[in-house]
């Protein structure tokens, strides 16, 4: 999974998250443009030119660089709000697009952004199906993360971050970079995870697969066929982000899980994966880190 491919050449008005390390971005503290305020900030933020228009190139500036979400993500909602404001060369998602390094055409304004900014939240993606989300490194900034009622997504949450819940998904990859806290996995069917956690609690899951780095033993709860394997993801900036939340890499307890509603059958509720099911994931940005060379991946 790649990032940020074909881009033009920015215009340098937004440093990154990763240059700036210390700066809380206005659009992940508020987290989801919950008030006309708030999204009046952030899309001035974004309307540089101050012609109440943005185009697609100001928002994945802004979503991308500042923000740290992945092409996708940004571009599916700049189609959306520019479909519903009847923005020119064919905005919607399945129809001709402008050129813009494959990004539909046009600009938005207000209205049409505000419709839409519900979809936007950094920290919580919810009641979404078959997409693709990526927040890169320093885009949650430590806050906490939730996904919930996802069918058949792809999440990559590359980043450290607090107390985490997923939530009532099926058929789902997802990654989820260091969490300093404990992260709740419940109500998930037939889903590969990648988790990396002070502590990982899953209650009433089925026939999900999770690798996992865990600081403390993992705990199950009324779950059913989980195959668990040690932590086998890459991404840039990973063994740098276990540093921060203060993991020590060579004491995992990946297979020490307690389980505290045990099969009465004489079958365990859960197993070692074995070797030929397991799989490493590797996540590339081709965003380029503050030395100006492309980070590589690593953990």
């Amino acid at each position: 999974l790649r990032s940020g491919r074909g881009r033009p050449q920015r215009r340098g008005r937004f440093a990154s998250r990763e240059s700036q390390p210390d700066v809380v971005s206005p659009f992940v503290r508020m987290r989801s443009c919950g008030s006309e305020e708030d999204a009046r900030r952030v899309f001035a933020e974004m309307d540089g030119d101050g012609d109440g228009l943005i185009s697609a190139e100001d928002l994945r500036a802004y979503l991308g660089d500042i923000v740290g979400f992945g092409e996708r993500e940004i571009a599916r909602f700049f189609a959306r709000a520019a479909e519903s404001a009847g923005a020119s060369a064919g905005a919607s998602e399945g129809g001709q697009q402008e050129e813009l390094g494959g990004w539909p055409g046009g600009r938005i304004g207000f209205d049409a952004f505000r419709e839409h900014a519900a979809l936007l939240s950094a920290v919580c993606i919810s009641n979404r199906q078959e997409e693709v989300f990526v927040r890169r490194p320093g885009s949650i900034a430590g806050s906490q993360f939730c996904l919930e009622d996802l069918a058949n997504c792809h999440v990559r949450a590359c980043d450290v971050m607090d107390q985490t819940f997923v939530d009532q998904c099926v058929g789902c990859r997802i990654l989820l970079g260091p969490s300093t806290a404990s992260t709740f996995v419940r109500d998930c069917t037939d889903c590969v995870l990648w988790v990396a956690t002070q502590q990982l609690r899953m209650r009433d899951c089925k026939r999900c697969r999770v690798y996992v780095y865990s600081a403390t033993e993992p705990v199950i709860e009324s779950s059913t066929d989980l195959a668990f394997a040690p932590w086998t993801a890459f991404y840039p900036r990973c063994s740098e982000q276990f540093k921060q939340a203060g993991f020590d890499a060579s004491r995992n307890f990946w297979n020490a899980i307690f389980d505290f509603t045990p099969a009465t059958s004489g079958r365990s509720n859960w197993r070692i994966a074995a070797y030929h099911e397991c799989e490493c994931l590797t996540v590339t940005f081709d965003q380029p880190g503050d030395s100006g060379q492309q980070v590589p991946p690593d953990c």
